[in-house]
């Protein structure tokens, strides 16, 4: 009887992960669908970005013909200013006071163990990196997860969270039906991680299938290819409807789900703390935009408007070398025979000085009469014309990126108040504030995760290192119970300023993430 039940259990699980399977395959068609006009705008902003606007056509056409394609680039310059601001002017998740039993003194606990998480992840690179490719592209990512303390055989289970990179943001399919400013009521989010054959048996070695027949993929075409297999992390929110405390309404209960797959086998499930999905995205300008089919999402990166100024500029380069290619290599053109007697001087006349040039008359076959001189070809492109619409062009590219130009040197020499020379600054920046605006957004939710996920995380008596706003660690312990006869320093707590110790107990307060 054991074994029949056991039997039927499987069957059951092994029709619900079908079901599952099927729902996920479904959704990612879905979601790559809604991303790919997204995706081909970013595709094009990074081709701008990394020096190439030419179309590939255009630019076989062009080295085909002889003739120059360059670009000089002016939007780099701008993304690293930006970019670079954000290095010298570090933001990071600021805690407030908002739940019952919280104060002062626990926020900025919370606050101490939230600086510590971000120290010991480095996430200021990761919110740089987010925040560049929100720039560059649109849209970028980084990830709240969560690690083991101790990596040895007999180390503790403790756990820690951690804040993580996203290296490429096309690996992240977002849901494209969230509403709220920060994206922050996803209900499902892709991770995606093609790997090689051999790389996904190395990987999940328990996994059922590691050959797939023809019908696997016909049924999961767009994860199993001839070398690699896509593995996807499927994030879920899933939602049970359950009394309050008070059993006087209903309220959904929601439990964030990790699932692991190729798209044809479920290979791990892990639940997740919190109730939102832990991959915070940084957006750049959202608008919605209805070109007859309906108003459909578009996410404007900083040099998406700009990619026209640049190419005229990269066109207007390129006319400038070809007409510059155009000037004479033979700078003086005479008769045959005009140069004899005194060829050597001829000769070296581009490169020597000499204090005369003599030439041999020649005379006109038909009626006798000398010819003309050898005379001296002279070309003189229009560069200045150039430089004129060339400039025309930055400022176009300026205006589209929300930029005003700083003064130059001489102008800054004549301010007398650097009061003078901040505000300029910060007029400077203003035009492109929205993007700055929104990556605090995207910090306020990642906060908001990762203040959730604290009581979850750090649910034991333990020792976790904090850090203070002047850069100072300390390690305390935190969820004791009852007091300790050692020293403050001995035993790990902060006494308050009456020498009184504290106890920090992680698992009753909540705070509050201002935006």
């Amino acid at each position: 009887m054991a074994s029949t039940a056991y039997a039927t259990d499987r069957e059951e699980s092994t029709r619900g992960d079908e079901d599952l399977l099927i729902e996920i395959r479904e959704t990612y068609r879905y979601f790559d669908d809604r991303w790919k006009k997204i995706r081909d705008e970013r595709r094009v902003d990074m081709r701008y970005i990394c020096g190439q606007p030419w179309e590939k056509e255009d630019l076989e056409a062009r080295k085909k013909a002889g003739r120059p394609a360059i670009n000089h680039d002016e939007l780099s310059q701008y993304i690293n200013s930006a970019c670079g601001n954000l290095r010298s002017n570090k933001r990071g998740i600021k805690v407030e006071p908002g739940g019952d039993g919280s104060d002062d003194k626990t926020a900025e606990f919370r606050q101490n163990l939230i600086r510590g998480i971000e120290y010991r992840s480095q996430a200021q690179s990761c919110y740089v990196t987010a925040f560049q490719s929100m720039l560059e592209g649109s849209y970028g990512f980084i990830r709240i997860g969560r690690r083991y303390v101790s990596q040895e055989v007999d180390g503790p289970d403790d756990q820690e969270i951690c804040i993580s990179n996203i290296a490429n943001p096309e690996s992240v399919l977002y849901d494209p039906d969230c509403k709220h400013a920060d994206w922050s009521d996803a209900q499902r989010v892709f991770v995606l991680d093609p790997l090689r054959k051999e790389d996904f048996e190395q990987q999940y070695p328990d996994a059922e299938k590691t050959d797939f027949s023809e019908e696997d993929r016909r049924i999961a075409k767009d994860w199993i290819q001839d070398k690699t297999i896509l593995v996807a992390e499927y994030w879920k929110v899933e939602f049970k409807r359950v009394w309050n405390k008070a059993h006087t309404r209903k309220v959904d209960q929601k439990t964030v789900v990790q699932y692991i797959t190729n798209g044809l086998e479920i290979l791990e499930r892990n639940e997740q703390p919190g109730e939102h999905i832990p991959v915070i995205p940084f957006v750049g300008l959202e608008r919605w935009v209805d070109e007859g089919g309906g108003p459909e999402r578009r996410l404007f990166s900083m040099v998406r408007l700009a990619r026209d100024p640049q190419m005229s500029l990269a066109y207007l380069c390129s006319q400038q070398m070809e007409e510059a290619g155009l000037t004479p290599k033979t700078p003086y053109v005479g008769y045959v025979g005009q140069f004899e007697t005194d060829k050597e001087a001829w000769d070296s006349a581009t490169k020597t000085p000499h204090a005369y040039l003599q030439v041999d008359p020649m005379p006109d076959s038909s009626g006798g009469q000398i010819l003309p001189a050898p005379r001296r070809e002279s070309f003189t492109p229009n560069f200045q014309a150039y430089e004129i619409a060339k400039d025309s062009c930055r400022r176009a590219i300026q205006s589209a990126m929300g930029i005003q130009p700083l003064p130059t040197a001489m102008q800054r020499d004549n301010q007398k108040s650097g009061i003078a020379l901040e505000k300029i600054q910060a007029q400077q920046a203003i035009g492109s504030f929205h993007f700055v605006d929104n990556f605090e957004r995207a910090l306020c939710f990642a906060g908001r995760v990762i203040d959730s996920w604290i009581p979850k995380i750090y649910d034991g008596e333990r020792a976790v290192a904090i850090r203070h706003p002047d850069d100072t660690h300390k390690v305390v312990r935190i969820n004791t119970a009852g007091p300790y006869p050692e020293s403050p320093r001995r035993a790990g707590r902060l006494p308050d300023r009456r020498g009184q110790a504290r106890h920090h107990d992680l698992g009753g307060t909540e705070q509050r993430i201002p935006a």
